[in-house]
């Protein structure tokens, strides 16, 4: 008996030991982190900005590989000496071209540089020709990457997450938070028959004999993660959707060719959304380009005018209404985050929580306030304190990344609103919107400033504890 407790014992330790080793294992392979976070820019990097970008991309399904000729327009400040952009390793860089003369370029540690030659022109058009095997997702999108998989008819099927690791996992880039491009082109050759979406409006369509080349373009701004393609066997479906401006804007779901009829039960829900996004935070702020919504082989991500939505349509119940929470969630972002972008990491709140308190506000909007309520006690339930939403410095996505910047930053404007009242709280939520420039980049500490104009008293105790403490919400949100 003693002997067979023993050997109890022993087997009982080892089998804690392999769980916690696999433990451990999952939880190394499905965390927020990943190996090239972005946020930090270099000295030299704050010296210049890209202006443009055109992409000849050429894609190989089968060897998982890419070609691209990036041209790019730079604008410099006085004084640059070195252009030093980001660009994880791995490629094989074939030219550089500065102005239409060859340069030498040093690629290592992450980084292409060269030196400037002339400083009397304050813009350069670069050209770099590089090839090679993109960076594999792990777990998008939260381990992000590229994610090649074979679609149920056998098909080639690939798809581009990488807000954690920023656009430099494919491209050169300066990665900090909040930069954008001015203007974006991308020209994708793919085989037949197979159809490339991407950022931006289709302009043409090239066939040749093996191949489809499709041109995209948009005149807004875009941040360097948010510049996507995805590939499939797609099946376009097309409709329009008139905006509060009066504008007709298009809108274009690219569905799976054996799974179209299902996909394209979410263009209603897609539509209805947008109505209501517009009548909180003003018209939608890409209609040149359109709104786009591509089937991906992985969950979701708010790519600009591209947002990615996996194959299972995802339903949640709140007080028994069925809330399609990914759909609007990432419509969300095409305004906070997308539109309005976070200056630093260390505001990634105001991407997620103002999207997660959209999808409070749509579930009020479906079911009422035992709706909305029901879905702030879900908030709360969720959120772990482990650190401060804000930290008041610069912050990489590796440590920016929270479920708390999720829940408690949207459980933050879930009490501003009942701190200033309906009126002066919708009024706020829409003015915050439609006062944003393209290329704006704004703080917490901005925000903290434009609802102190909306507010009775003084906000400055009421955003510390939401947003700078770990103070539990539950004596937050006592009536919660």
């Amino acid at each position: 008996m003693l002997l067979f407790a023993r050997i109890f014992k022993g087997v009982l330790g080892l089998f804690i030991a392999l769980a916690v080793l696999l433990a451990l294992r999952y939880y190394a392979a499905s965390g927020w982190g990943n190996d090239y976070p972005s946020g930090r820019l270099t000295p030299d990097q704050h010296q210049f900005r890209i202006t443009s970008y055109r992409l000849d991309i050429h894609v190989n399904p089968q060897r998982r590989r890419l070609k691209v000729r990036c041209l790019m327009g730079l604008r410099f400040r006085d004084g640059a000496d070195t252009v030093r952009l980001n660009f994880v390793e791995g490629y094989h860089i074939k030219r550089l071209r500065v102005d239409g003369r060859e340069v030498d370029a040093h690629y290592a540690n992450d980084y292409v540089w060269w030196t400037r030659q002339t400083k009397t022109n304050p813009f350069q058009r670069v050209e770099l020709i590089y090839e090679g095997a993109p960076l594999q997702a792990r777990r998008a999108p939260w381990r992000g990457g590229f994610v090649w998989r074979k679609d149920e008819q056998g098909m080639p099927w690939m798809g581009l997450a990488c807000q954690g690791e920023g656009g430099k996992i494919w491209l050169p880039a300066r990665d900090g938070a909040g930069i954008k491009s001015d203007t974006l082109m991308m020209c994708i050759k793919v085989p037949r028959p197979l159809f490339a979406a991407a950022s931006g409006h289709l302009l043409k369509v090239d066939s040749l004999r093996d191949s489809l080349i499709f041109h995209w373009r948009s005149f807004y701004p875009i941040l360097h993660y948010n510049i996507n393609f995805t590939i499939g066997h797609y099946v376009v479906i097309k409709d329009t959707l008139h905006s509060v401006n009066g504008r007709d804007v298009a809108v274009r779901l690219y569905a799976l060719k054996g799974d179209s009829a299902r996909f394209a039960t979410l263009l209603k829900p897609l539509k209805k959304a947008v109505h209501f996004m517009e009548q909180r935070l003003g018209a939608y702020p890409w209609p040149d380009d359109k709104i786009g919504l591509a089937q991906t082989p992985y969950g979701g991500m708010e790519n600009q005018t591209l947002i990615a939505y996996g194959s299972r349509i995802q339903f949640i119940r709140v007080a028994g209404y069925r809330i399609n929470r990914l759909l609007i969630h990432e419509l969300a972002h095409e305004w906070w985050g997308n539109l309005i972008s976070a200056a630093d990491w260390d505001d990634f709140w105001l991407h997620e929580g103002f999207a997660t308190y959209m999808e409070a506000l749509y579930t009020e909007h479906i079911g009422g306030e035992r709706a909305y309520r029901a879905y702030g006690r879900r908030l709360r339930r969720r959120v772990k304190n482990t650190q401060p939403v804000v930290l008041n410095r610069t912050r990489t996505t590796n440590e920016a990344y929270d479920n708390d910047v999720y829940n408690k930053g949207a459980l933050t404007l879930y009490a501003l609103r009942h701190a200033v009242g309906d009126t002066a709280f919708f009024n706020m939520l829409q003015q915050w919107g439609i006062s944003a420039g393209p290329t704006d980049a704004r703080t917490t500490k901005q925000f903290m400033a434009f609802a102190q104009s909306y507010a009775p008293r003084s906000l400055k105790e009421f955003f510390h504890s939401f947003l700078y403490t770990t103070q539990s919400v539950d004596t937050l949100l006592p009536g919660l």
